[in-house]
């Protein structure tokens, strides 16, 4: 198991799932290898917005990051970004050249649950809505996906104006049970 410092330091279950079976656990900061060495990954951090579960631990600026793994063998490269709270300075080199990038897209504006919820901003949970990382999409070769859609957000629906938009931009909706290959 993978996780940035601040989490796996923060992760309760770890004594109760090892009454069921072995884990490893493993900081995931920097750069690592999986799959005996065939895939690397880079870690780049996002936010120190930090989980309800963890209110009270210590601040860290990796609670929440992305991660871009690259297939050693051909080149190509995935960047995994769902909990995506602003456009950090740095970002555009981390996701330049990538095969495909998976961006948050909980929220496609930032007032979409404020008349349900009372909540008012997404951008507060940790959630850039999707409109407004639009414009921040560089064009080229990399393959540009929204994930972690939240029911409330209208491209749920495959028919939604709003895809128009994301398609007219380079980018896509995800779709359930999609494989990237590298």
């Amino acid at each position: 198991m993978w996780a940035p410092p601040p989490v796996l330091d923060a992760v309760a279950v770890r004594p109760l799932v090892a009454h069921y079976q072995h884990w490893d656990w493993f900081s995931a900061d920097g750069t690592f290898r999986l799959d005996e060495g065939r895939l690397e990954c880079a870690v780049f951090p996002l936010s120190g917005k930090r989980p309800r579960y963890a209110k009270d631990a210590a601040d860290a600026p990796d609670w929440v990051v992305a991660y871009r793994v690259t297939d050693v063998g051909t080149g190509g490269s995935l960047v995994y970004a769902p909990c995506l709270a602003g456009w950090p300075d740095g970002f555009d080199e981390f996701t330049s050249g990538a095969t495909c990038a998976l961006l948050d897209g909980t929220f496609l504006g930032p007032d979409e649950m404020s008349t349900s919820t009372g909540r008012g901003d997404q951008r507060a949970m940790g959630h850039l809505p999707i409109a407004e990382s639009l414009p921040l999409l560089r064009p080229g070769s990399t393959r540009w996906l929204y994930t972690h859609l939240n029911n409330t957000n209208p491209v749920v629906a495959r028919d939604c104006a709003a895809r128009g938009r994301i398609a007219a931009a380079g980018a896509a909706v995800a779709e359930d049970g999609a494989r990237y290959e590298l």
